[in-house]
């Protein structure tokens, strides 16, 4: 990865919930103190002469606001934020992979895969990004089952994304708990 996020492995592949239990996305005192120094680094450059010289850096501030309204758990700014900075060209994947994160904290599954899918096909060798999209569609699945019995699709997608992240499919918890879903999701339809 160009860049890595520092999260755990098991942050964004959790077992799938049972029914009225909220899934828990956990942010790391890595990832705080990262988005910290983000914020003063964008401070000093606010400071600087040349900021108002350049138009161009807008970017900069809509990431870096993005980030800092994302770390304060204010999602619906730091998602106003990041989807202007993805109308920008030839940019990190950092704000793709936040906004996502701000969509799922809205509750807003749609909004994460429209930020997330075009990372993914952009950057297939990014393994954070997988990993989401894969808890996304596990997430989208479960709804879909608890819902109208739909879903099997979402799993495998989330499947095959697993299984292409992981270095020892036969000993992969993610993967032998998509595969138990799988294996139970014909039978959740007739309930």
């Amino acid at each position: 990865d160009a860049v890595r996020w520092p999260a755990d492995e098991e942050v964004l592949l959790h077992p799938i919930p049972r029914e009225g239990v909220e899934p828990v996305f956990r942010e790391t005192e890595a990832m705080r103190a990262l988005l910290a120094r983000a914020a003063l680094d964008l401070e000093r450059a606010r400071a600087s002469d040349i900021w108002n010289e350049l138009s161009e850096l807008r970017w900069v501030e809509d990431l870096a606001r993005g980030f800092e309204h994302y770390a304060r758990g204010e999602f619906e700014l730091a998602v106003r934020h990041l989807e202007r900075v993805g109308g920008y060209n030839d940019l990190p994947f950092e704000p793709a992979l936040i906004l996502s994160f701000a969509h799922t904290r809205l509750g807003d599954l749609e909004g994460a895969f429209a930020a997330l899918e075009p990372l993914v096909r952009r950057r297939p060798e990014h393994a954070t990004a997988k990993r989401a999209l894969a808890a996304f569609y596990k997430r989208r699945a479960v709804g879909a089952l608890r819902d109208h019995g739909g879903g099997r699709e979402d799993l495998q997608a989330a499947r095959e994304l697993v299984e292409e992240l992981s270095p020892d499919p036969s000993a992969d918890l993610a993967l032998a708990n998509l595969d138990l879903a799988l294996g139970l999701a014909p039978s959740l339809i007739h309930l």
